[in-house]
């Protein structure tokens, strides 16, 4: 097999404040769902293409930046991996979700302060 690349970049608001949860094996992580849209012009109008991203935050230092400036209606740039999961109901019914990880190892997480007028980047090289 060749090389391949699982990068994701996305640039919304959040829909909600985040949740803090904490995960067995990785520790505490920031959940968060952004927002995304694409205007398409379309016969004199505009179609509004609108997407809700599932994203998992890892790494103290990114959760230490989500607790202190996200909120609903933030926007934020990131980059991370997607990842899947597939799992079964009591019924047996499969589903299966994605999302996006951002992890302070080999991500990135910027936010907007529009009202403060101020930007934050935080590009962690360090790893937690």
């Amino acid at each position: 097999m060749g090389r391949s690349v699982n990068r994701v970049v996305l640039l919304g608001s959040l829909e909600r404040d985040p949740e803090f949860l904490h995960d067995e094996g990785i520790g505490r992580v920031a959940r968060l769902i952004v927002s995304t849209s694409d205007a398409l012009a379309s016969l004199n109008r505009q179609n509004d293409l609108s997407q809700c991203h599932q994203i998992v935050i890892q790494g103290e230092s990114f959760i230490s930046l989500v607790e202190r400036d996200l909120r609903k209606g933030t926007r934020v740039y990131l980059e991370g991996m997607l990842q899947s999961e597939v799992w079964a109901n009591s019924l047996g019914r499969e589903f299966s979700t994605s999302e996006v990880v951002v992890s302070s190892a080999d991500g990135k997480l910027i936010t907007f302060i529009e009202e403060l007028g101020q930007t934050n980047n935080f590009d962690v090289e360090e790893r937690d």
